[in-house]
């Protein structure tokens, strides 16, 4: 039954995600190349980040992946608590779904990873930066749980509250590690 629910979830997030890109005539978001800086203040290298319409779309998007992320986290534990319960009474859609767990919330969280950028604009004020918590702590407590070799994204969730403090958001660390 809750294996059911959530995997009903989850289907529910991706179809909500596919009706509002569908929705515009114009891209909900696309890659948006930025130049990171070193303490200098010399660009170092560029990366590409995700670039929204506005900030209610970044933080629509940004809290579906996270969302998806903790329903596929918590099939993906059922999974291997109860194996026999669950694979027999799954469609055959949510099985495949469940065999790329890791593959899917690697792409989300490098989606949620990239749209950072976007949020923590001077321009946005309080209300970008703020909005990051919630999905950097989906996507942190993810990969640190597992003890994952992912050690790239824990280094940029890290970075990000790093920056996050530097903006004066002094609970960021304990808001988004538990620390």
């Amino acid at each position: 039954m809750l294996f059911t629910s959530l995997a009903n979830i989850l289907v529910g997030l991706e179809n909500w995600e596919i009706t509002l890109q569908h929705q515009t005539d114009r891209p909900c978001y696309w890659p948006h190349v930025t130049d990171s800086q070193s303490k200098e203040g010399t660009p170092q290298t560029q990366d590409t980040a995700l670039w929204f319409a506005n900030i209610t779309m970044a933080n629509v998007f940004t809290h579906i992946w996270a969302f998806r992320i903790i329903c596929m986290t918590e099939l993906e534990k059922l999974a291997l608590l109860f194996p026999w319960l669950i694979l027999g009474g799954m469609s055959l859609t949510n099985q495949c779904h469940l065999h790329h767990v890791q593959g899917h919330t690697m792409v989300l969280s490098n989606q949620i990873c990239s749209s950072m950028e976007y949020l923590m604009q001077d321009e946005m004020k309080l209300f970008g930066p703020a909005s990051t918590f919630f999905p950097l702590k989906a996507v942190y407590h993810k990969f640190k749980t597992d003890e994952s070799q992912q050690t790239n994204i824990i280094a940029c969730c890290q970075a990000i509250v790093s920056r996050l403090v530097d903006k004066g958001l002094q609970s960021a660390p304990i808001i988004v590690f538990g620390e």
